[in-house]
């Protein structure tokens, strides 16, 4: 059996969409917590769970390697 529910794959479509957010240059003005509802989350611990989950990293890590790139 599948262990992938629909919240569970809405999570991670929205925490990849957050993910190209944070590492584009157009993403670069808007605070995480904007990204993140922006992203359709209306919780940031879910966001981050979603995020960490997808990417076993922070939010914070990922556009902190974007801007060195």
């Amino acid at each position: 059996q599948n262990d992938t529910s629909f919240s569970r794959l809405l999570g991670r479509l929205r925490a990849e969409q957050a993910y190209r957010l944070l590492t584009r240059t157009e993403g670069a003005d808007r605070s995480i917590m904007a990204i993140a509802y922006d992203c359709g989350f209306t919780d940031m611990s879910a966001f981050y769970r979603h995020f960490r989950l997808r990417y076993e990293r922070l939010p914070t890590s990922v556009r902190e390697d974007a801007k060195d790139d």
